[in-house]
């Protein structure tokens, strides 16, 4: 056969990462998820560059999982406006593609990384900082996940006669048929 589903081959089709991360971004957008570790909660002090992220929380990235598996530091660049995102970059060795990096505006990274491209970022903050330490934090964070909605669609579960009643009258809400 030349088409082939999960559904026919249960747990042992071998799904390619690309095929993975693009069936997620068609309905999640990039956020941090809701309820899962700190939610990439900022430890900083006005003393230090050295920022850190504690262990636990979670994003979807251009339809790919980002974890963060143990405490990470990061050392800010000083006397600078810093755009601080978790990034996804398939162009590192393969168990190191993702890390925090620092941005400007300007050099944000987009790609389709389900695609021909290879790097994307989540801004999770923008940090200004001084000459020894963190001067203001703005939180850019993007935090879903309580099971109502992905990417705005409401998900309501009907019976059968109920979702008759309803087709084709709210093009923007999914409707399932519940036994």
């Amino acid at each position: 056969m030349a088409i082939q589903t999960l559904h026919d081959t249960g747990d042992s089709y071998d799904i390619p990462s690309k095929f993975d991360g693009g069936t997620y971004a068609t309905g999640i957008a990039d956020t941090v998820c809701k309820g899962i570790g700190s939610e990439f909660q900022l430890n900083y002090s006005s003393d230090s560059l050295n920022v850190t992220f504690d262990a636990g929380s979670q994003a979807v990235i251009g339809g790919s999982f980002f974890r963060v598996t143990s405490l990470e530091s990061v050392t800010l660049v000083a006397n600078s406006t810093i755009y601080l995102c978790a990034n996804i970059d398939l162009s590192r060795p393969n168990g190191s593609t993702g890390a925090f990096v620092q941005r400007t505006a300007s050099n944000m990274q987009s790609d389709n990384i389900n695609g021909s491209g290879t790097s994307r970022d989540l801004l999770l903050y923008v940090v200004t900082t001084g000459a020894n330490g963190v001067v203001s934090v703005q939180d850019k964070r993007v935090i879903k996940g309580d099971g109502t909605s992905i990417s705005g669609l409401e998900i309501v579960v009907l019976t059968e006669q109920e979702y008759e009643a309803l087709l084709n009258k709210d093009a923007n809400t999914i409707y399932m048929v519940k036994d």
